[in-house]
């Protein structure tokens, strides 16, 4: 990188950072109040590695396969039934979707730690007149009576 580009990557570096932080969605955990053994609240779930640990113990919970079974009666694909588990009373497709939700939450905190990091590098390497050129943007409009 030049130093001619600091202040305009510095400034799509804010930028980046203001689109995320605005984002005020509420986000909604259809499991928020059960708590999964080993692995806790997927809306608390810290890491994404933690998370594929929860999506797998959500598979292996779930694995409810009725293909042998309905082999061995002579049925047709049509007529094996489909699996009726639950979770702590919640469908597999429910967890799995409160985990999909929880690893998008998790790779935006990603995403915003390493522009938050990108803002401090650049802002060390910015030139006096960049710094001074930023620091007065918008005192004409101030002052202007």
């Amino acid at each position: 990188m030049k130093r001619s580009e600091v202040k305009s990557k510095l400034e799509a570096v804010k930028v980046a950072i203001a689109q995320i932080e605005k984002n005020d969605d509420v986000v909604l955990y259809i499991t928020q109040n059960k708590h999964l053994t080993g692995v806790g609240y997927i809306s608390e779930v810290e890491s994404i590695g933690e998370l594929v640990k929860a999506h797998n113990e959500i598979r292996k919970l779930s694995t409810n396969d009725f293909t042998e079974s309905a082999k061995a009666l002579g049925l047709s694909e049509n007529e094996i039934p489909e699996s009726d588990t639950k979770i702590l009373g919640f469908k597999p497709a429910h967890w799995f979707a409160d985990i999909e939700t929880r690893l998008k939450e998790l790779r935006t905190e990603i995403k915003l730690d390493k522009l938050r990091d990108a803002e401090v590098a650049l802002t060390k390497h910015l030139s006096e007149d960049d710094m001074f050129e930023m620091d007065t943007v918008g005192i004409d409009e101030l002052i202007a009576v």
